[in-house]
């Protein structure tokens, strides 16, 4: 576990590209968790440019899932989910099953507790906090 205090946007997508760093087919599902105003966003923000998306990068807070070309080693798409107003059903529907069972594909998920039964036994396990209007704390465990 690692703790991360960032003090603006160029620091969290540091934290970002250490995190995909990190990132394994055995631990492709990287989860977000925290209030409003944590964090969750930038730091996916973060994660989609260093692998090579293309923007502009928006919370899909209303589409709900976003999905995007990505070229980072073996992993080809990145599927960039918002499950806040969403139930395990709904993400089953959305194709969840053949989303991770493509070893080429990354998650990222804003809201994971929203689909807890859905996540695979290992995971990227990160809290965000908001601290002030500038710093934000993430806790990690990959």
């Amino acid at each position: 576990m690692k703790t991360i205090i960032s003090s603006s946007i160029a620091q969290t997508y540091a934290l970002a590209k250490d995190i995909m760093d990190q990132v394994r087919d055995g631990n492709r599902v990287i989860c977000l968790y925290g209030e409003l105003g944590g964090g969750k966003t930038t730091l996916a923000q973060g994660i989609l440019q260093y692998c090579g998306a293309e923007g502009p990068y928006t919370s899909p807070t209303f589409t709900i899932m976003k999905q995007y070309d990505i070229t980072l080693r073996e992993f080809v798409r990145m599927y960039h989910i918002d499950a806040y107003r969403i139930k395990s059903d709904d993400m089953i529907e959305l194709g969840w099953q053949e989303i991770i069972d493509d070893p080429k594909n990354v998650v990222i998920i804003e809201w994971p507790e929203h689909i807890q039964d859905l996540l695979p036994e290992k995971f990227v396990h990160i809290t965000c906090e908001w601290i002030d209007d500038t710093t934000h704390k993430y806790v990690i465990n990959i």
